[in-house]
């Protein structure tokens, strides 16, 4: 009998791409929304008993959050708080009441909790996050902790990946949509920033194996090690579609509290789940055609 896993917010970008690889490897996936749809079971995390009749229905083996408030510029700042901290809690004390054992529990946080401390970052640097986005997800991870002792619970920081169907509202579909469309001048705010830009079937991947893993209790980068710059990677657009794109920059897009590199140690990572495939820049855009 396969092995169930119950995705929280498995409309997602990074949902739809977990699910379908966690198919492949035989496991019956199940996922929830907060929308109501044919293909997800409607949850609200911000309502236990909703919560605990899906972890009743299903008797997850598994279980992984992807339902948070992840666009760092978003309108509503309570919004953060509110899914972030408080839905993740009510998962928690739901599995808790509901007296199920999933053998894991992998909670995303997110690498914007490190802040803006440079250099190639390992698990054992304080976080220092500067925005609500950061806050949150850093309140998230405090507030988990105290169910170490109850729940098998691995806290992953994810530094930034992309891949195709991820929303226009994020940098790289941004860029790549500009070229795509045929663009000739493309709003972006700090072009110097270093991000990891990773591909979102890596995050998949290393999902997967964290699941299975015998860790518990641990928090842990996932991350490749690898950065880029916004011009590096519209270089490589240029290359792809054969023309020069201009450049406008727009103040509304560069932050108070701009994070200048996020670069990740995979040290930590490895240990526990071994080599993994690394995508490049090249090989991540290529996916998006």
């Amino acid at each position: 009998m396969n092995k169930k896993v119950l995705l929280f917010g498995a409309d997602s970008f990074t949902g739809f791409h977990l699910k379908k690889h966690l198919e492949i490897l035989n496991y019956e996936v199940f996922g929830t929304s907060v929308v109501n749809r044919s293909e997800y079971i409607y949850c609200d995390l911000l309502n236990k008993d909703n919560i605990k009749n899906v972890l009743n229905k299903i008797k997850p083996e598994y279980i992984i959050n992807l339902a948070a408030i992840s666009f760092v510029a978003h309108d509503d700042t309570l919004d953060f708080y509110k899914i972030n901290i408080l839905g993740v809690q009510n998962i928690l004390d739901a599995i808790v009441d509901t007296e199920l054992r999933p053998y894991k529990v992998i909670l995303p946080s997110s690498a914007v909790v490190y802040g803006n401390t440079g250099g190639v970052i390992g698990e054992d640097l304080l976080p220092k996050p500067v925005n609500h986005y950061g806050i949150s997800k850093y309140g998230m991870e405090l507030m988990a902790e105290n169910y170490f002792d109850k729940i098998n619970i691995i806290i992953s920081r994810p530094f930034n990946y992309t891949g195709k169907m991820q929303n226009i509202s994020f940098v790289i579909p941004k860029i790549f949509s500009a070229f795509q469309n045929g663009e000739q001048v493309v709003k972006l705010g700090n072009l110097d920033t270093v991000r990891e830009y990773n591909d979102v079937r890596m995050i998949a991947d290393i999902y997967a194996k964290l699941m299975v893993s015998d860790n518990k209790g641990e928090t842990v980068n996932i991350c490749s090690g690898r950065g880029y710059s916004l011009q590096e990677v519209i270089k490589a657009c240029e290359k792809i579609f054969n023309y020069k794109i201009g450049i406008e920059t727009d103040e509304r897009f560069i932050r108070k509290n701009e994070i200048k590199s996020l670069i990740g140690s995979p040290d930590k990572l490895k240990k526990i789940i071994g080599e993994y495939k690394v995508f490049s820049i090249d090989e991540i855009l290529g996916s998006m055609l």
